[in-house]
């Protein structure tokens, strides 16, 4: 779970959903302007408008619609993510195949033992 933001901490956004359809997802910094109770409020330098997030997991709230922006405490934290998805999406086409894994069964003890690590 994300931390509480404060009045003036720099956060940073990056398009998802239809706002990054047709353009490259980049990752822009937003200032927070407001906190309260449930939602905070941040602000691009460049916009005139602010932007609204639910405290408990920095999800934008976007009037029932689908969110176009998503909020990180760092860009190190976006690039973990995006590695994360990279990683795992290459597991699953490896082991999304018909017939035999091509992994040798030593192999496959240790990736075993690797999840175990995880429960």
């Amino acid at each position: 779970m994300k931390t509480k933001p404060v009045i003036g901490q720099i956060v940073y956004a990056v398009n998802v959903g239809n706002a990054a359809r047709h353009r490259k997802q980049s990752i822009t910094e937003m200032t927070v302007l407001k906190v309260g109770r449930k939602y905070f409020e941040c602000k691009e330098p460049a916009r005139h408008f602010s932007q609204q997030f639910s405290i408990d997991g920095w999800h934008q709230n976007h009037g029932g619609s689908s969110a176009n922006t998503e909020l990180y405490e760092s860009p190190q934290e976006w690039a973990d993510e995006k590695e994360h998805y990279r990683l795992s999406t290459q597991l699953r086409d490896l082991f999304s195949r018909y017939g035999k894994c091509p992994l040798t069964l030593d192999q496959l003890k240790r990736i075993t033992d690797i999840t175990k690590e995880g429960k």
